[in-house]
């Protein structure tokens, strides 16, 4: 189904399509989360929202894999930033705990 949006002499179109309920996407081997790296990106994610801009003073962060199953990610630089920490669930990337504050 596609519809068609018109605003200001723009014309959007939006694709509406159905997945079959068995299509959930691939899931790596080693999770949905599998490394360092995504663990970092999803965690500077979240903190957008609280920090804006001012999150990417933090860099580089602090990440572990804790039990082989959640990632912790904490920045290494707090400045004036203030504090953050995120959980992460390494199967199906949840997001277990988020705390943060000046």
């Amino acid at each position: 189904m596609i519809h068609t949006i018109v605003a200001k002499e723009v014309h959007i179109e939006r694709v509406c399509l159905r997945y079959p309920k068995y299509l959930g996407g691939v899931i790596h081997k080693r999770g949905r989360v599998p490394d360092q790296m995504i663990a970092a990106r999803i965690a500077e994610a979240i903190w957008y929202s609280y920090y804006k801009d001012t999150i990417f003073l933090c860099r580089p962060y602090h990440v572990a894999l804790i039990g082989d199953s959640i990632w912790v990610v904490k920045p290494t630089a707090y400045g004036n930033v203030g504090y953050g920490y995120v959980e992460i669930n390494r199967q199906d990337g949840r997001i277990i705990r988020v705390i943060w504050g000046k």
